[in-house]
C-alpha cells in the first residue's frame, strides 16, 4: 500500500498506511464539531443542576418550617405554646437509649460506688418532690420484690419531721431524684441526712447541671449522674425527666438483671415510638372528650405510674378538671364515689397474670354499674374480656418486656399525650400552663427552718 510523509500536529507520519491516516483526520473532525455542543450541553446541564438544588433547598426549608410532630407542624405547637411539651414527650425513647450509653460508658465508676455503699444491710431511700417522688413510688414495690430494704419518702415530708424518716444507726443510701436540682426541699433532704444519719451515702439523679444538687462537692459516699441535656425538660410539665430518672435508677441499682432490664429497654424504647405514632390520633380523640372528672388506676408499680398521670392531667389542665389517681383494689374502699356520668377511668393493665384478675374485676364491675362516660384500658395484650367490657383499648407495649417498670415507662408516655391534648382542648398553653405563676416549673415561696434534732 502506498505510503506517505506528513506533519499533523507537530507529529511527523512517516510511512503511515493511508487509511490510518484519514482515521486520526475523521476523529480530529469529529474533535472540533462535537467538543462546543458538549460544551453547551454541560453550561445548560449545570444550570438544570443549579435550578434543581435551589428548587430542593427551597422544598426542604419549606418542609422545615412544616416539620411534623405526630399530628402538628412545629408552627402551629409554637402558636399554641405547647412546642417543647409535645417535643419531650416525643423524644424519650431517645433519651432512654442516650441513658444507656451513658450507663455503659461509667459503669466502673457506678459499679465501685455501689460496691462500697450499697450492702445487704443498707436501706434505700427514694425522695423528690412533686413528679420526681412519684419516681420513687413507682419504683419501690419491684425493688421489694428483688429484696431490697427500701422506702420512698417525698423530701416535702423529710423536711417536715426528719426523725421520723432518718434513722440514726441504719446504714442509708438516698437516692435523690431532682429535674432542676435547686428545690429548696431537695437540697435540704441532703443536708438533713448529713445531719441526721451517721452512715449516709447519696445517689444524686438529675437533669440539670447547673443545679445545686448537681454541683455538690464530690465523694467517696456521693455519686452523681447527670442526664443527657435534652432531659432536663423546658416545658413546665416533667416528662422526658420523670422517665429518664425512672430509667436511670432501674438500670444503676438492680445489678442482678442489668442485662436483662438493657435489653428490655431497647425493646421497650422501639415500641414506644412505634405506639406514640400509632395511637396519638385516638388518644386525643379521648381528651377531646369533654370529662371532668378524670380517674387513673393502676397496680403495684402502675400505682406509681397512675399518680404521675394523673398530676400530669391536672397540671396541663391548669386544674380545669379534677383528676384522682388510686389502686383498683383500693379505689372501691371509699375513693370510687368520685364517679358519675361525667367521669372517664383510664386503667394500667398488669403484665402480672395474678394481679390482672383484679384489673379484670375492676373492668368486668365499671361495665356493668355503667356508671361512668367512658373506660380507657392500656395493654399491652388485646383480650376478648377486655375488648368486650372497655369503651376504649389503647394497645400499647409489648409482652416480650416482662418488667413492669418498663412496661410503666410505655404507659406514661400514652397519658402524657393524654394531658397535652386535653390542655389543648381546654384553650390552655401546655409549655406554661399557668402563666400569672401561682404554679412554676420549680417551687417558688419555700422557707426551709433550721433544724436543731
Amino acid at each position: 500500500m502506498e505510503k506517505h510523509n506528513f506533519i499533523l500536529l507537530g507529529v511527523q507520519l512517516n510511512q503511515f498506511p493511508m487509511w490510518g491516516l484519514f482515521l486520526i483526520l475523521f476523529s480530529v473532525t469529529l474533535v472540533i464539531t462535537i467538543a462546543p455542543w458538549t460544551l453547551v450541553k454541560n453550561k445548560r446541564e449545570i444550570k438544570k443542576q443549579v435550578k434543581k438544588e435551589i428548587i430542593n433547598k427551597k422544598i426542604e426549608e419549606e418542609l422545615k418550617e412544616k416539620k411534623m410532630i405526630f399530628n402538628y407542624t412545629e408552627q402551629e405547637l409554637e402558636q399554641k405554646k405547647g412546642i417543647h411539651t409535645l417535643k419531650e414527650i416525643e423524644q424519650q425513647p431517645v433519651i432512654w437509649n442516650n441513658i444507656i450509653d451513658l450507663i455503659q460508658k461509667d459503669y466502673e465508676k457506678i459499679d465501685n460506688f455501689l460496691n462500697k455503699n450499697l450492702t445487704k444491710d443498707t436501706r434505700i431511700i427514694f425522695s423528690g418532690a412533686g413528679t420526681s417522688e412519684f419516681i420513687g413510688n413507682t419504683l419501690y414495690p419491684y425493688f421489694i420484690e428483688q429484696g431490697f430494704d427500701v422506702q420512698s419518702v417525698s423530701t416535702t415530708d423529710i423536711v417536715l419531721q426528719p426523725k421520723k424518716f432518718l434513722s440514726t444507726t441504719k446504714r442509708t443510701l438516698l437516692v435523690s431524684f431532682a429535674r432542676s436540682g435547686n428545690s429548696p426541699e431537695s437540697v435540704a433532704t441532703f443536708n438533713l441526712a448529713n445531719q441526721c444519719l451517721e452512715n449516709v451515702s447519696h445517689l444524686i439523679i438529675t437533669c440539670n447541671k447547673e443545679g445545686k444538687l448537681a454541683n455538690i462537692k464530690s465523694k467517696d459516699n456521693v455519686f452523681i449522674f447527670l442526664l443527657p441535656e435534652e432531659s432536663n425538660d423546658v416545658s413546665f410539665a416533667m416528662t422526658s425527666s420523670f422517665t429518664g430518672m425512672l430509667c436511670t435508677a432501674l438500670l444503676i441499682l438492680d445489678k442482678k438483671n442489668y442485662k436483662k432490664n438493657l435489653e428490655e429497654l431497647k425493646i421497650i424504647s422501639k415500641q414506644t415510638k412505634e405506639d406514640m405514632q400509632k395511637n396519638h390520633l385516638e388518644i386525643k380523640k379521648i381528651a377531646n372528650i369533654d370529662n371532668k372528672r378524670i380517674t387513673y388506676l393502676g397496680s403495684n408499680s402502675l400505682k406509681g405510674i397512675a399518680q404521675e398521670a394523673h398530676l400530669k392531667v391536672l397540671e396541663l389542665s391548669a386544674g380545669d378538671v379534677t383528676a384522682f389517681f388510686n389502686s383498683p383494689t383500693g379505689f372501691r374502699h371509699g375513693p370510687k364515689s368520685i364517679l358519675n356520668k361525667d367521669s372517664i377511668v383510664l386503667l394500667f393493665m398488669s403484665n402480672d397474670e395474678y394481679t390482672r384478675n383484679y384489673d379484670k374485676d375492676m373492668i368486668n364491675e365499671l361495665y356493668l354499674q355503667k356508671q361512668i362516660n367512658k373506660l380507657v384500658v392500656f395493654d399491652y395484650l388485646e383480650e376478648k374480656f377486655i375488648l368486650d367490657r372497655a369503651d376504649v383499648l389503647i394497645k400499647t407495649g409489648t409482652q416480650k418486656v416482662k418488667n413492669d417498670i418498663l412496661q410503666a415507662i410505655n404507659y406514661i408516655a400514652m397519658a402524657q399525650l393524654y394531658g397535652f391534648y386535653k390542655s389543648l382542648f381546654l384553650n390552655k398553653t401546655p409549655d406554661n400552663p399557668c402563666p400569672t405563676g401561682e404554679v412554676n416549673r420549680v417551687v417558688k415561696g419555700v422557707i426551709i427552718h433550721d433544724y436543731k434534732g
